[in-house]
Order: structure tokens, then sequence, then C-alpha cells
């Protein structure tokens, strides 16, 4: 009993202590891996390629000359035909100008983000997936552009620069959304792009505000009402910054949380 007494024990003390495992919860990512220099640089070869591109092959599609268009003077049949075939291939050229910027920023990012993750083969369908996504919304940002462009051309309550300024607002934040949804999918994190996408919106606001005017004191005799520039200068001025400012924003969205420290 005195032993007892002295040496007082009980079935807690004899326990073993607990030792920490590796299964317990640490803070995992909920978002992005890389990070603002891998995207931005990212972002600045996919422009690169997509003027380069656009160099080699713009324009995609060339209007129909009507075969009575040789007879002077023009008709005001053969006239509005003119027009009106201008106008169609300067829309076809703007949707497949489109198609580009998404088929190539979407697998461009999807594979930066990819091999960031040290897992760039995992989610290969989803990347197909995002492709296929971002290209579509890029056809449909250059249409609704374009239909707004033609349907606010001749009215003078609108200032060209303000129209210019909104039809490539209207064209960017189109392709920007699809950029920022389209990745939230290829890395099957689609719950969490919403604010990806909003950001990127923004960033289109941003490549707005600075190409509109550059390109109107630098290129003051091209034309403004297209989507895509027709000269080589302006067409790199529209593209390579514009895709340089969306990976730097798609870096700077969600990076990786750090593990929770205890």
């Amino acid at each position: 009993m005195t032993e007892d007494k002295a040496n007082p024990t009980s079935d807690s003390d004899n326990a073993p202590a607990a030792q920490p495992t590796a299964a317990e919860p640490v803070q995992q990512s909920a978002g992005l891996v890389a990070g603002p220099l891998c995207m931005g640089i990212t972002g600045l070869v996919i422009g690169l390629l997509i003027w380069l591109v656009l160099e080699w092959q713009f324009p995609f599609f060339h209007p129909t000359v009507p075969k009575n268009a040789s007879s002077r003077p023009l008709s005001p049949e053969v006239t509005a035909q003119l027009a009106a075939e201008a106008s169609t291939a300067t829309l076809k050229n703007s949707i497949a100008s489109g198609i580009l910027i998404g088929l190539l920023g979407g697998l461009g990012f999807a594979a930066a983000e990819g091999l960031a993750r040290r897992r760039p083969l995992r989610h290969v369908p989803w990347v197909v997936l995002a492709v296929v996504l971002c290209a579509g919304l890029g056809a449909a940002a250059a249409y609704v552009a374009q239909g707004f462009q033609q349907a606010w051309r001749f009215d003078r309550s609108i200032e060209p620069m303000t129209r210019t300024l909104a039809t490539q607002w209207i064209f960017w934040s189109m392709v920007a959304a699809g950029l920022g949804l389209s990745l939230g999918i290829s890395t099957r994190r689609v719950s969490q792009t919403l604010g990806t996408a909003l950001q990127l919106v923004f960033g289109a606001v941003i490549v707005g505000l600075l190409y509109v005017p550059l390109a109107g004191y630098i290129f003051p005799t091209d034309d403004a009402e297209r989507i895509v520039p027709m000269s080589t200068g302006n067409r790199a001025l529209w593209a390579i910054p514009a895709l340089a400012i969306l990976g730097l924003l798609l870096g700077l969205a969600r990076q990786r949380r750090k593990p929770a420290a205890k």
C-alpha cells in the first residue's frame, strides 16, 4: 500500500503518447498552383504565337466579288452586295481569330498549370473539354462584339473611340471569362473558377483601356471598327500584351495555400 501511494499511477499515465501521423489533415490547395511569373510568361508566349499565326494567314477569309462588279459605275445593288460580302468576311475573320485565341490560350494556360502541378497528363480529358469550351467562347465573343459594332456603327450619339472601346471590351471580356472557366475545368476546380473568371474580366477592361488609346495614337490610319487589326504592328499590340496581362492575372488569381503551421 505504501508503494502504491508513493508512486501513484493511472491508466492514462501508462498509455503511450499519441504520435502524429501523416494522415492528419493539412490545409490543401484550393486553387491554381502556377504563379504570376509562370502564367505571365506563358501568356506572352501565347500572344506571340497568335500574332505569328495571324501574320502567316490573316485574313482567313476574303470577300466574294460579284461577277458584275467590274462594270463602272457600280449599281446600287452591286455596291450593297459588295458591302455585305465585306461585312461577312470581317465577321468570319473575327470568329476564326476568336477560335484561335481560345484554342491556344486554353491549351497553353492549362499546360502551364499542369506542369506546375507536376501531373501534366492526369487531367487530359478535362483539358480537351476546357479547350473546346474556350474556343467556343472565343467564337461567341467575336460574334457578339462584331454584332455590337455593326448595330451601333452609324449611331452618332456614341463617339467612335467609345464604340471601339466597347467592342474590344466585349470581345476580350468574353475571351477572358472563357480562359478562367476553362482553366478551372481543366484542373477540376470548377466550383472555384467564378472568382478567377471575374478577375480576368476585370483584366479585359484594363486591356481595352490600354490598347484602344495606344492603337489610335500609334496607328491612326487603321480601321478601328475591326476587332482584329489589319496592320502588323497593330496586331502585335492587340494580341501580345493582352494575353500577357490575362496570364499575369491568372497567376495572381488563386495562389496555392501553404499547410497550416502546427
